[in-house]
């Protein structure tokens, strides 16, 4: 932003009673943040990933291995075969809630978005469900694009990285 749009903005924020001690800091941390390099900022959230966050089915296959069987097969009806948690719980047996907890945190797993949390559960109802998310929190945005890269693999390369057998 030129520094004259700048300064404009500022007079005005500055005459509905912002400090401008703290419009001096933002604008300082503003251009320091503007000097990092292109790699330091997280292309994760903010667009679709590119090589080096792509998720891997055989990573996949190993964090559902590790699952108890009736998890598995939820989150394989979810991730595999496209099912809404619904339709997974109804399949296996688990809750609603359980399946959609389980498979957002496998997909936190596979992505390196951490180990989950109180919210997975409702950011997996807001995914998977079958009703359309409305507004989407950043932390369930990042989830969505694992899961897209999931849902993205083929038949094919589901049963080549023997998945299919963990059923």
């Amino acid at each position: 932003m030129p520094e004259a749009k700048r300064d404009r903005i500022g007079k005005d924020v500055m005459e509905d009673g912002a400090d401008g001690f703290e419009l001096m800091e933002l604008n300082e941390a503003a251009l320091r943040l503007r000097a990092l390099p292109a790699r330091a900022w997280t292309t994760w959230v903010t667009e679709a990933p590119n090589q080096e966050h792509r998720v891997r089915l055989s990573t996949l296959a190993e964090h559902l291995a590790g699952l108890p069987a009736s998890d598995r097969r939820a989150a394989l009806a979810i991730l595999r075969d496209g099912r809404t948690p619904a339709q997974a719980a109804a399949e296996t047996g688990l809750s609603e809630h359980l399946a959609a907890a389980r498979v957002i945190r496998v997909l936190r797993r596979v992505g390196g978005l951490g180990a989950g949390g109180p919210h997975d559960a409702t950011i997996g109802m807001s995914l998977l469900g079958s009703g359309a998310a409305e507004r989407r929190s950043p932390e369930a945005r990042a989830v969505a694009l694992v899961y897209d890269q999931v849902r993205a693999h083929t038949p094919r390369r589901w049963r080549r990285t023997g998945i299919s057998e963990h059923l």
